[in-house]
């Protein structure tokens, strides 16, 4: 079955190529137009072809130098990307050490306004400045 199917699409295929070189044939101002687009074609080639030879070793050393100049932004773009990380490490490192810090002043404060509310609190001025917080001053 599937060898009558390759056998019908190759046949219909044939058919189909023979028919398109008869109508070309047949219709001189195709003709005409195949011949000239086949001609514009084959100079566009032809052009291309001579420019490559021509300027062989300036379009090389561009090549090199565009390859050289993307590797070195490559190295430069890896560079900067390590910078931010560490960077970002650090932030990371000193926003927890900040946190931490602001959690203990938070305490501390909390502290302090139960021990005001309880009447443990000492007002500054209130001891003498010899050191020992257990003498008060005599007011």
């Amino acid at each position: 079955m599937e060898q009558k199917v390759k056998t019908r699409t190759g046949i219909g295929i044939i058919v189909g190529v023979v028919l398109a070189i008869g109508c070309l044939i047949a219709n001189k101002s195709a003709r005409r137009q195949v011949l000239t687009t086949t001609k514009k074609t084959n100079e566009g080639i032809r052009d291309a072809a001579t420019f490559l030879q021509e300027n062989r070793e300036e379009i090389i050393s561009q090549i090199k130098r565009v390859s050289s100049e993307l590797s070195q932004l490559s190295q430069s773009a890896n560079q900067d990307l390590k910078t931010i990380a560490e960077r970002a490490s650090h932030l990371k490192d000193t926003t927890s050490e900040l946190a931490e810090t602001t959690k203990e002043a938070t305490e501390d404060l909390k502290e302090l306004k139960e021990e005001e509310n309880e009447g443990n609190y000492i007002e500054p001025g209130q001891f003498e400045p010899s050191g020992d917080p257990s003498v008060e001053k005599k007011a």
